[in-house]
Protein backbone atom coordinates (compact mmCIF):
# COMPACT_ATOMS: atom_id res chain seq x y z
CA UNK A 1 0.00 0.00 0.00
CA UNK A 2 1.21 3.50 -0.81
CA UNK A 3 2.76 5.31 2.16
CA UNK A 4 0.63 8.42 1.48
CA UNK A 5 -2.57 6.40 1.67
CA UNK A 6 -1.49 4.85 4.97
CA UNK A 7 -0.73 8.31 6.36
CA UNK A 8 -4.19 9.53 5.28
CA UNK A 9 -5.86 6.60 7.03
CA UNK A 10 -3.80 7.20 10.17
CA UNK A 11 -4.73 10.89 10.18
CA UNK A 12 -8.43 10.03 9.77
CA UNK A 13 -8.35 7.60 12.69
CA UNK A 14 -6.27 9.91 14.87
CA UNK A 15 -8.88 12.65 14.36
CA UNK A 16 -11.66 10.28 15.45
CA UNK A 17 -9.79 8.97 18.49
CA UNK A 18 -11.21 9.68 21.95
CA UNK A 19 -9.15 9.70 25.16
CA UNK A 20 -10.19 8.93 28.71
CA UNK A 21 -7.69 8.42 31.52
CA UNK A 22 -4.84 7.31 29.23
CA UNK A 23 -7.12 5.02 27.19
CA UNK A 24 -7.65 5.53 23.47
CA UNK A 25 -10.93 4.41 21.93
CA UNK A 26 -13.08 4.91 18.86
CA UNK A 27 -16.84 4.84 18.38
CA UNK A 28 -17.94 2.30 15.79
CA UNK A 29 -20.41 4.71 14.20
CA UNK A 30 -17.60 7.24 13.69
CA UNK A 31 -15.14 4.84 12.05
CA UNK A 32 -17.73 3.14 9.84
CA UNK A 33 -17.34 5.50 6.90
CA UNK A 34 -13.50 5.72 6.89
CA UNK A 35 -13.46 1.91 6.80
CA UNK A 36 -15.57 1.96 3.66
CA UNK A 37 -19.00 1.03 5.00
CA UNK A 38 -21.79 3.22 3.69
CA UNK A 39 -24.49 1.73 5.90
CA UNK A 40 -24.39 1.09 9.63
CA UNK A 41 -26.23 -2.20 9.17
CA UNK A 42 -23.43 -3.63 7.03
CA UNK A 43 -20.75 -2.44 9.43
CA UNK A 44 -22.66 -3.83 12.39
CA UNK A 45 -22.72 -7.26 10.70
CA UNK A 46 -18.94 -7.11 10.24
CA UNK A 47 -18.48 -6.19 13.91
CA UNK A 48 -20.73 -9.08 14.96
CA UNK A 49 -18.69 -11.53 12.85
CA UNK A 50 -15.46 -10.19 14.39
CA UNK A 51 -16.82 -10.64 17.92
CA UNK A 52 -17.86 -14.22 17.15
CA UNK A 53 -14.43 -14.94 15.64
CA UNK A 54 -12.67 -13.40 18.65
CA UNK A 55 -14.57 -15.40 21.25
CA UNK A 56 -14.36 -18.58 19.20
CA UNK A 57 -10.55 -18.62 19.24
CA UNK A 58 -8.18 -19.70 22.03
CA UNK A 59 -6.57 -16.74 23.80
CA UNK A 60 -3.20 -16.37 25.42
CA UNK A 61 -4.03 -13.02 27.04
Amino acid sequence: MDKRIIEQYKKSFDELCHHDENVEYWYAREIREPLGYERWENFNKAISRAIIAWFGQPRSC
